[in-house]
Protein backbone atom coordinates (compact mmCIF):
# COMPACT_ATOMS: atom_id res chain seq x y z
CA UNK A 1 0.00 0.00 0.00
CA UNK A 2 2.90 2.10 1.17
CA UNK A 3 4.25 1.26 -2.53
CA UNK A 4 0.80 2.40 -3.99
CA UNK A 5 1.42 5.85 -2.64
CA UNK A 6 4.76 6.28 -3.57
CA UNK A 7 4.25 5.36 -6.91
CA UNK A 8 1.37 7.69 -6.80
CA UNK A 9 3.03 10.53 -5.83
CA UNK A 10 6.22 10.21 -8.51
CA UNK A 11 4.02 9.70 -11.02
CA UNK A 12 1.78 13.27 -10.06
CA UNK A 13 5.71 14.44 -9.57
CA UNK A 14 6.71 13.22 -13.35
CA UNK A 15 3.78 14.80 -14.56
CA UNK A 16 4.63 18.56 -12.91
CA UNK A 17 7.90 18.71 -13.66
CA UNK A 18 7.14 17.78 -17.66
CA UNK A 19 3.80 20.46 -17.39
CA UNK A 20 6.37 23.26 -15.31
CA UNK A 21 9.67 22.72 -17.92
CA UNK A 22 8.31 21.36 -21.02
CA UNK A 23 6.50 18.96 -23.52
CA UNK A 24 8.14 16.72 -26.02
CA UNK A 25 6.18 15.55 -29.09
CA UNK A 26 4.90 18.80 -30.19
CA UNK A 27 5.62 20.39 -33.99
CA UNK A 28 9.23 21.61 -33.21
CA UNK A 29 10.95 21.65 -30.27
CA UNK A 30 11.14 23.68 -26.75
CA UNK A 31 14.94 24.35 -25.09
CA UNK A 32 14.66 25.18 -21.75
CA UNK A 33 17.29 27.58 -19.99
CA UNK A 34 16.56 28.85 -16.60
CA UNK A 35 15.22 32.65 -18.11
CA UNK A 36 14.93 31.93 -21.38
CA UNK A 37 13.63 29.78 -24.28
CA UNK A 38 13.42 29.30 -27.89
CA UNK A 39 10.88 27.72 -29.81
CA UNK A 40 11.25 26.23 -33.07
CA UNK A 41 8.89 25.25 -35.83
CA UNK A 42 8.57 25.15 -39.96
CA UNK A 43 6.95 28.11 -40.69
CA UNK A 44 8.18 30.25 -37.51
CA UNK A 45 10.62 30.94 -34.83
CA UNK A 46 9.77 32.03 -31.56
CA UNK A 47 11.90 33.35 -28.56
CA UNK A 48 10.44 34.07 -24.93
CA UNK A 49 12.99 35.81 -22.64
CA UNK A 50 12.21 36.67 -18.55
CA UNK A 51 12.62 40.12 -18.62
CA UNK A 52 11.77 40.86 -15.25
CA UNK A 53 7.99 41.39 -14.31
CA UNK A 54 7.46 41.04 -18.18
CA UNK A 55 7.54 38.30 -20.90
CA UNK A 56 9.38 39.35 -24.28
CA UNK A 57 8.51 37.45 -27.37
CA UNK A 58 10.09 37.39 -30.19
CA UNK A 59 8.67 35.62 -33.07
CA UNK A 60 10.53 35.59 -36.20
CA UNK A 61 8.49 33.84 -39.45
CA UNK A 62 10.00 33.43 -42.70
CA UNK A 63 7.01 35.20 -44.07
CA UNK A 64 9.03 38.40 -42.81
CA UNK A 65 11.77 37.79 -45.47
CA UNK A 66 9.42 36.78 -48.52
CA UNK A 67 10.74 38.41 -51.45
CA UNK A 68 8.32 39.11 -54.93
CA UNK A 69 10.10 37.28 -57.37
CA UNK A 70 6.83 37.12 -59.96
CA UNK A 71 8.84 39.52 -62.12
CA UNK A 72 6.06 41.66 -62.60
CA UNK A 73 7.13 44.76 -63.60
CA UNK A 74 4.65 47.70 -61.91
CA UNK A 75 6.97 51.05 -62.84
CA UNK A 76 4.57 53.47 -64.98
CA UNK A 77 6.48 54.23 -67.87
CA UNK A 78 7.07 58.05 -68.09
CA UNK A 79 5.31 60.24 -70.59
CA UNK A 80 8.39 61.24 -72.88
CA UNK A 81 7.46 64.25 -75.05
CA UNK A 82 8.36 63.45 -78.79
CA UNK A 83 10.82 65.87 -80.46
CA UNK A 84 9.42 68.33 -82.64
CA UNK A 85 10.16 67.62 -86.39
CA UNK A 86 12.27 70.27 -87.97
CA UNK A 87 10.85 72.42 -90.20
CA UNK A 88 11.45 71.82 -93.82
CA UNK A 89 13.52 74.44 -94.99
CA UNK A 90 11.90 75.90 -98.67
CA UNK A 91 15.22 76.22 -101.09
CA UNK A 92 15.21 79.75 -102.34
CA UNK A 93 14.84 80.48 -105.71
CA UNK A 94 17.63 79.93 -107.95
CA UNK A 95 19.12 83.70 -108.74
CA UNK A 96 19.51 84.75 -112.35
CA UNK A 97 20.78 88.22 -111.73
CA UNK A 98 24.20 87.81 -113.00
CA UNK A 99 27.50 88.43 -110.79
CA UNK A 100 28.42 92.49 -110.71
CA UNK A 101 32.09 93.00 -112.24
CA UNK A 102 34.35 96.14 -110.89
CA UNK A 103 35.72 96.50 -114.10
CA UNK A 104 34.45 99.45 -115.65
CA UNK A 105 32.46 98.25 -119.40
CA UNK A 106 32.24 100.36 -122.30
CA UNK A 107 30.07 99.48 -125.24
CA UNK A 108 32.84 99.59 -127.72
CA UNK A 109 35.09 97.55 -125.86
CA UNK A 110 32.88 94.89 -124.60
CA UNK A 111 29.50 95.15 -126.14
CA UNK A 112 29.88 95.26 -129.67
CA UNK A 113 32.54 92.77 -130.09
CA UNK A 114 29.59 90.73 -129.08
CA UNK A 115 26.70 92.14 -131.73
CA UNK A 116 28.91 91.71 -134.22
CA UNK A 117 29.78 88.28 -133.61
CA UNK A 118 28.70 86.24 -137.34
CA UNK A 119 27.23 83.76 -135.28
CA UNK A 120 24.29 85.88 -134.49
CA UNK A 121 23.76 88.58 -136.99
CA UNK A 122 22.50 91.48 -134.99
CA UNK A 123 24.86 94.26 -136.78
CA UNK A 124 24.59 92.30 -140.14
CA UNK A 125 22.96 94.69 -142.91
CA UNK A 126 19.69 92.96 -143.18
CA UNK A 127 19.31 93.46 -139.29
CA UNK A 128 20.33 96.38 -137.36
CA UNK A 129 23.16 97.39 -139.50
CA UNK A 130 22.44 99.18 -142.84
CA UNK A 131 18.19 98.76 -143.09
CA UNK A 132 18.22 99.15 -138.78
CA UNK A 133 15.03 96.65 -138.47
CA UNK A 134 12.72 97.96 -135.95
CA UNK A 135 14.60 101.21 -136.43
CA UNK A 136 17.85 100.36 -134.31
CA UNK A 137 20.67 100.92 -136.13
CA UNK A 138 23.67 99.94 -134.09
CA UNK A 139 26.44 101.55 -135.88
CA UNK A 140 25.42 104.50 -133.74
CA UNK A 141 26.74 102.95 -130.97
CA UNK A 142 25.58 103.29 -127.29
CA UNK A 143 23.72 106.48 -128.53
CA UNK A 144 21.25 103.72 -130.60
CA UNK A 145 20.28 102.69 -127.35
CA UNK A 146 20.77 105.09 -124.33
CA UNK A 147 17.14 106.41 -122.84
CA UNK A 148 16.01 106.01 -126.44
CA UNK A 149 12.30 104.08 -127.00
CA UNK A 150 11.07 100.99 -128.65
CA UNK A 151 9.45 101.48 -131.68
CA UNK A 152 5.79 100.49 -130.40
CA UNK A 153 7.04 103.70 -127.57
CA UNK A 154 6.08 101.66 -124.54
CA UNK A 155 9.36 100.50 -123.71
CA UNK A 156 13.05 102.34 -122.93
CA UNK A 157 15.77 100.30 -124.74
CA UNK A 158 18.51 100.83 -122.10
CA UNK A 159 17.91 102.39 -118.95
CA UNK A 160 21.32 103.20 -117.52
CA UNK A 161 21.76 101.48 -114.11
CA UNK A 162 18.39 99.48 -114.58
CA UNK A 163 19.11 96.39 -116.39
CA UNK A 164 15.78 94.88 -115.43
CA UNK A 165 13.72 97.49 -116.76
CA UNK A 166 16.04 97.84 -119.98
CA UNK A 167 14.19 96.26 -122.98
CA UNK A 168 17.60 95.36 -124.87
CA UNK A 169 18.56 93.19 -122.16
CA UNK A 170 14.63 91.89 -122.18
CA UNK A 171 15.20 90.70 -125.51
CA UNK A 172 18.54 89.53 -125.29
CA UNK A 173 18.06 86.97 -121.78
CA UNK A 174 14.26 86.33 -121.61
CA UNK A 175 12.74 83.23 -122.86
CA UNK A 176 9.03 85.07 -123.37
CA UNK A 177 9.55 89.10 -123.98
CA UNK A 178 6.55 91.37 -123.20
CA UNK A 179 6.97 92.09 -127.09
CA UNK A 180 8.13 89.77 -129.73
CA UNK A 181 10.30 87.02 -129.80
CA UNK A 182 13.89 86.61 -128.08
CA UNK A 183 16.35 88.06 -130.43
CA UNK A 184 19.09 87.03 -131.69
CA UNK A 185 16.35 85.75 -134.31
CA UNK A 186 19.09 82.97 -135.45
CA UNK A 187 18.37 81.36 -132.30
CA UNK A 188 21.87 81.19 -131.92
CA UNK A 189 21.41 82.83 -127.97
CA UNK A 190 24.00 85.07 -126.35
CA UNK A 191 26.09 83.16 -123.61
CA UNK A 192 25.97 83.30 -119.68
CA UNK A 193 29.29 84.99 -119.90
CA UNK A 194 28.08 87.33 -122.88
CA UNK A 195 24.50 88.26 -120.86
CA UNK A 196 26.96 89.27 -118.06
CA UNK A 197 28.73 91.40 -119.97
CA UNK A 198 25.20 93.50 -121.21
CA UNK A 199 23.79 93.35 -117.95
CA UNK A 200 26.90 94.83 -116.01
CA UNK A 201 27.33 97.26 -118.74
CA UNK A 202 23.81 98.71 -118.38
CA UNK A 203 23.90 98.65 -114.34
CA UNK A 204 27.36 100.46 -114.73
CA UNK A 205 25.92 103.21 -116.35
CA UNK A 206 25.89 102.04 -119.99
CA UNK A 207 29.07 103.79 -121.57
CA UNK A 208 30.05 104.32 -124.59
Amino acid sequence: MMMSKHMSLKYVFVVLLMSLYGVAGMTGCITIIPSEYTSTNESSTEKVADAGSETVVERTTPDAAVTDTVGFDTTLPTEQSNPPEPTPTESAPADTTPDQVETKLSYKKDVAPIFENQNYGCSGDYCHGLTGAGGLKMEKGAAAFVNLQSKDGTKILVVPGKPEESYLYEKLSSESPSQGARMPLTGRYLTEEELKTVYNWILQGAAE
